[in-house]
């Protein structure tokens, strides 16, 4: 940054004085303490003298710094806030889904499945193995299923010329709320 300097010509002896406030003025700062406290003001770019460690805008716009700032975190938190919401309805969707829904995510998410006739034959083991379940569903139950899943948005479908090699993928917040649910437990 370039500062304009008062320079002073004594035509008696013909001596140069060079005065620069600023120069003088850090001078007079006690390094490295204080040097850190003059700074660029975030609003005009002015050099200006901050007093404590957390001020960074000049007196006079110091106000519409805190205001910007509280605006800025204000919905920093209200979209934090908007997404840990979505996620508890995501998991709380998750929770109440049927056994045959657990049964395919589980195939998809844990398993790795993602053709048709594998996840189909992934969750016909799991809910054989399941003594609670009284009836293991049909394809028809299973496409029916899926369908339902793709529609919610936690599967994407790529059909295949071949309804048995239709193939399925998890969205990404389905992995991370399933997984999660899944940890806790």
């Amino acid at each position: 940054m370039e500062f304009l300097s008062r320079v002073t010509i004594n035509l008696t002896d013909f001596s140069v004085e060079v005065r620069n406030e600023l120069a003088l003025a850090l001078m007079e700062v006690d390094p490295p303490n204080k040097i850190a406290l003059i700074r660029e003001c975030r609003i005009c770019n002015g050099v200006f003298w901050a007093g404590r460690a957390d001020k960074v805008a000049c007196d006079r716009h110091a106000g519409q710094w805190r205001k910007s700032e509280q605006r800025r975190k204000g919905k920093a938190e209200a979209k934090k806030q908007a997404a840990e919401r979505k996620d508890a309805q995501l998991k709380k969707a998750l929770r109440g889904m049927s056994r045959t829904a657990v049964a395919l995510l589980n195939a998809i998410v844990f398993g790795k499945q993602r053709v048709f006739y594998k996840i189909d034959h992934a969750a016909w083991d799991e809910l054989d193995d399941n003594p609670s379940v009284l009836r293991v569903p049909n394809r028809r139950i299973v496409r029916r299923t899926l369908t339902m899943l793709v529609d919610r948005k936690y599967l994407t479908h790529q059909p295949q010329d071949d309804p048995l090699d239709d193939l399925y993928f998890p969205e990404q917040h389905l992995i991370k709320a399933w997984t999660e649910m899944h940890q806790k437990q």
